[in-house]
């Protein structure tokens, strides 16, 4: 279901009036690009089988400040507006692996799949 866009919001925009994700961009610590590589790494994670946990996510994005000399520790609710600027990643992160792989790792599986390499 879409709603309407106001005529105001559309004739602000025509004059070149940014939205507020970008209009708050340089507020924001990680720049839109490193935002973007982080919602790429926490996706990849989830298709490869292993959803970042919320502390995970913390920790890379405190390594990708980290690489631009940004040493101060991550605010306590930066994960939370991370996660509703970037919706895509909502159902993704800090997801549970799934029981039965989980159930299904056991010493018996480990062995019969190393030996079969």
């Amino acid at each position: 279901m879409h709603t309407a866009l106001p005529r105001s919001t559309l004739q602000e925009r025509i004059k070149g009036r940014k939205n507020a994700r970008e209009s708050h961009a340089d507020q924001q610590r990680l720049a839109p690009k490193q935002e973007e590589f982080l919602v790429e790494w926490i996706v990849e994670e989830d298709q490869r089988g292993y959803p970042p946990s919320h502390s995970r996510a913390r920790e890379m994005a405190a390594r990708v400040l980290r690489m631009n000399g940004d040493t101060k520790p991550i605010g306590k609710k930066w994960l939370r507006k991370f996660i509703e600027r970037n919706p895509k990643i909502a159902s993704v992160i800090g997801r549970k692996i799934e029981a039965v792989r989980a159930e299904g790792t056991n010493q018996e599986a480990l062995q019969e799949f190393l030996y079969t390499i």
